[in-house]
């Protein structure tokens, strides 16, 4: 099953009550332009001012490290920001829980939670969808459709200005009014309830003075994006295999390791990958989801003897005929004899006096039936009797040719034998 995370747009599949995720992305970190206002990477530094248990972390692949915002911390950010008529707010989140509250605006600048002055907020509903509301009361609301996940990655963005505005998950419009729900003028507060809540951690905020198109956003979502394809790998038999299973990235040569239990050999790969006992060390180019089996004997020639016999009478355990002489090693234990020693003169000396055994060749024929031609022996005689047939078509009926022909030979003797051959 192949599913997105950081959706494009997040395609889920829930299975017996589980959200299956096939595929993670990262980033690359947003690049100033004109239109920028505020541009904080939140790489271990802020251009805000951390607060109560605010904090750095290791954040997304190639974004390097991210702010942490648990219960009790918050980000808050001086000088206001400006009223704009027109403007983007983007940024990275990985909630903790839901409800929970992104970013507000508010006309204060405080380190404890204001009692008035909202202008904007940006949050999760209880239900994980995104909302776009403000003045105090939350008279203006603009709620998407789209469940932001927790403990994932997710792009965020606003945008207003004369087009409506609009709210975006992954680079996809989530949600859309036709007015035009500008914040103003603010400070700016990252996890706004002031540390009363825990929104978990955020990465790569943006302002811009611009509504940024639905394609610009899309391609800072997918900008380098890494996916990743899931690995399951099944053991047939008992073994391990490493790395088991897991998500690895797209273009990842994987080498892959099958370790036999004690008493048990490696056998081949099947599924997504193929090769037999001698590529127990492997690569395995992730290119897709893999379904790859390692199988395992306790018997790895199949000769009835249990590897730990083999290796006990010192047979080798992946040639069933040690010795070479056309007998298995598990029939010669069975049967008295050694399978370190060749009995191959036995076999020669059956095949040169088969007829000791009533052994015959397999030109040897006693009675021939074949369409319509039929040997068959009476007291003293073998008659043949042959007819030729022909048909315009093979579906056709079938029609004598010409009279059929029979023969009738005397045998002599206590043994003969006799074969139809057809002369060019």
């Amino acid at each position: 099953m192949k599913l997105l995370s950081m959706r494009a747009r997040l395609s889920v599949s829930i299975l017996a009550g589980c959200i299956l995720i096939a595929m993670f992305a990262s980033a690359a970190p947003y690049t100033n332009d004109a239109h920028t206002l505020r541009l904080d990477h939140l790489d271990g530094t802020t251009l805000g001012s951390l607060q109560g248990t605010a904090g750095f972390a290791n954040g997304l692949s190639s974004l390097n490290q991210c702010a942490t915002l648990p219960l009790g911390g918050f980000i808050m950010y001086s000088p206001s920001m400006p009223s704009t008529s027109s403007g983007t707010i983007e940024i990275w989140v990985k909630p903790l829980q839901y409800p929970c509250s992104i970013m507000t605006y508010n006309w204060s600048y405080s380190t404890s939670q204001p009692s008035a002055g909202y202008v904007m907020h940006l949050t999760l509903n209880p239900d994980g969808t995104a909302r776009w509301y403000g003045l105090a009361g939350g008279s203006l609301g603009l709620d998407g459709i789209s469940v932001v996940p927790t403990n994932i990655w997710s792009h965020l963005a606003v945008t207003w200005g004369s087009g409506g505005t609009t709210i975006y998950v992954n680079g996809m419009e989530d949600a859309h009014t036709a007015s035009n729900w500008s914040p103003g003028s603010g400070y700016l507060y990252l996890n706004s309830s002031w540390g009363k809540a825990a929104v978990g951690s955020v990465d790569e905020l943006r302002i811009s003075d611009i509504a940024r198109s639905e394609a610009e956003l899309r391609d800072h979502y997918l900008s380098n994006l890494t996916i990743y394809h899931q690995l399951q790998v099944t053991v047939d038999g008992s073994g391990t295999v490493s790395p088991t299973n897991g998500w690895y990235a797209e273009g990842t040569n994987l080498n892959l390791t099958a370790t036999p239990d004690a008493g048990w050999l490696f056998t081949g790969w099947s599924g997504d990958l193929s090769g037999g006992y001698a590529a127990s060390n492997t690569t395995l180019l992730i290119d897709s989801d893999k379904l790859v089996t390692a199988s395992f004997s306790d018997d790895a020639d199949c000769d009835g003897l249990l590897n730990t016999n083999e290796w006990a009478i010192g047979t080798d355990a992946r040639n069933r005929d040690s010795d070479g002489d056309h007998f298995d090693d598990g029939f010669e234990v069975a049967h008295g004899y050694s399978p370190m020693v060749s009995d191959a003169a036995i076999t020669d000396y059956i095949r040169t006096n088969g007829t000791n055994f009533d052994l015959y060749s397999s030109n040897a024929v006693l009675n021939v039936a074949i369409g319509e031609i039929l040997a068959y022996i009476t007291n003293s005689s073998v008659n043949l009797s042959l007819q030729l047939q022909q048909t315009s078509d093979l579906n056709g009926t079938w029609s004598n040719a010409g009279p059929h022909v029979e023969w009738s030979i005397p045998v002599d003797g206590e043994k003969q034998f006799f074969r139809v051959r057809v002369e060019p």
